[in-house]
């Protein structure tokens, strides 16, 4: 009676997943029909590619459960959905075929067209940096699936979706709570942010990076949160490499706050010290292979750039018209700046980063692709951002010692790109969301509590005379 009981189960389990799958497929189908781009058959094909390695990603952990199951169905369906329309915008609506897209935004359309350059010339010079890794790989990529503007931008919400389920992992590792509801809850709050899930619809490289940095905090987690087992060990070891490499890759600048975390997360009085010193490792380890391969764009000429923003991209910044009010609070020439006036004007840095991208003028970003007037939908990241403020404010100073040390990190992450660029590319610092949903969730557990309801009053009203105040000055 019981094994045909559990079979029953196991069979209705499978038809409902295989009607989710069509119901997926459909959905699909009907949107490409309305916004045609690439071939149906091509779009399907992709869009259940991403719907099986996200899913098949999350069902492998033991995290997984229905609603689990159910959030990241639906966070694929929006990035397909998502992908559609940027790919229906960049031929179609341009009259330009999906092997010679119409894309507006430079960087986009410099990696697509240098790639393709890769492509038809056969031709690629070792790099002396890491910037033509990421056109080296979507011409790789075509090598198997032949040139289309559709294949970079599902791998990236790949990415996007990888990132989201790691992000789940990290939360789950770093509070010390293993209830699968912990992992769902902080996928959601990850998912919510439209600005992270909206970087999987197009073609930059942050996609990568995102999935780079979920992988070695997830990594990070694991390997202080002392849990036993050696397929448990592999896995966050395969995870800390993996996204060591891609952030080598990727973000080479950002192995610095990474190795910042791995000293500050090992137990350094504790038998699984030996985890921190092995992440340690890996760090310098990626540090060296910089050194070795990308010799100018290698850590040490990226530390650099913490003393000379010009090194990184400070003079192109510099040269932008849009950023040019901005920068004038600082003199025009913010990259110039000594240290300690940069460290003295990261408040308001932080506050631009905090803020952008401000939920008004919809429609700026849009010839980048019509998702960009959904990552200007920010209200869902000033919700998280508050609660990781709560965290920092009020609960901080009497939590474990090891969320304490987490958020540090986390802080410190998060700052960075304000150091570097005052805050003014605020996508710079989308990777460090997994780091800082712990945090969120952590405070959201905590708001019955009087201080939390003063709190998000006092948080609100000057969230709100803080939008005002950016949307009086912008206009």
């Amino acid at each position: 009676m019981g094994s045909n009981l559990k079979s029953a189960i196991t069979s209705r389990a499978m038809v409902v997943r295989l009607g989710a799958a069509a119901a997926y497929a459909a959905v699909v189908a009907v949107f490409v029909t309305i916004f045609p781009g690439e071939t149906l058959a091509t779009t399907l094909l992709y869009s259940l590619i991403l719907l099986a390695l996200a899913e098949g990603l999350y069902c492998s952990s033991s995290a997984r459960c229905r609603a689990g199951e159910w959030l990241i169905f639906a966070v694929c369906l929006l990035l397909s959905v998502g992908d559609i329309l940027n790919i229906y915008y960049f031929t179609t609506a341009f009259d330009s075929s999906p092997q010679l897209p119409h894309l507006q935004n430079t960087d986009a359309a410099t990696n697509y067209y240098v790639a393709y350059k890769f492509y038809t010339t056969h031709y690629f010079s070792p790099p002396m940096n890491t910037t033509p890794i990421y056109r080296w790989l979507i011409c790789s990529l075509w090598r198997v699936t032949g040139v289309t503007v559709a294949a970079p931008i599902f791998v990236n919400s790949i990415f996007i979706a990888w990132a989201v389920i790691f992000s789940g992992l990290t939360a789950r590792n770093v509070m010390h709570d293993y209830r699968k509801s912990t992992v769902v809850a902080a996928m959601g709050m990850t998912a919510a942010v439209c600005y992270y899930l909206n970087s999987g619809t197009i073609i930059l490289k942050d996609a990568a990076v995102s999935l780079a940095v979920a992988m070695m905090a997830f990594a990070f987690s694991h390997l202080r949160s002392g849990l036993s087992g050696k397929r448990n060990h592999a896995i966050a070891y395969v995870s800390l490499v993996v996204g060591g490499v891609l952030l080598s890759l990727f973000r080479v600048n950002y192995i610095l706050p990474v190795a910042i975390g791995a000293v500050l997360l090992t137990p350094w009085t504790s038998p699984r010290r030996w985890h921190g010193i092995v992440m340690i490792a890996v760090c310098g380890l990626l540090w060296l292979s910089t050194e070795h391969f990308f010799p100018s764009g290698s850590i040490s000429f990226r530390v650099t750039t913490y003393v000379d923003g010009y090194g990184f991209g400070g003079a192109y910044f510099q040269e932008e018209t849009n950023r040019d009010i901005y920068y004038g609070i600082y003199g025009g020439d913010y990259f110039r700046l000594p240290i300690w006036k940069k460290i003295l004007f990261a408040p308001a840095g932080a506050a631009v980063q905090f803020l952008s991208p401000f939920p008004w003028n919809f429609a700026r970003d849009a010839v980048f692709g019509p998702t960009l007037v959904w990552a200007h939908i920010s209200y869902p990241w000033y919700a998280v951002g508050g609660l990781v403020l709560f965290f920092l404010f009020f609960l901080w100073w009497r939590a474990d010692i090891d969320i304490r040390l987490w958020a540090l990190w986390g802080v410190i992450f998060w700052l960075v790109p304000v150091y570097m660029f005052a805050g003014a590319v605020s996508r710079y610092a989308l990777p460090v969301l997994p780091v800082l949903v712990p945090l969120a969730l952590t405070s959201w557990r905590s708001r019955r509590k009087k201080s939390f309801k003063v709190f998000s009053a006092v948080y609100l009203v000057m969230l709100t005379a803080a939008l005002v105040s950016a949307y009086i000055v912008q206009n």
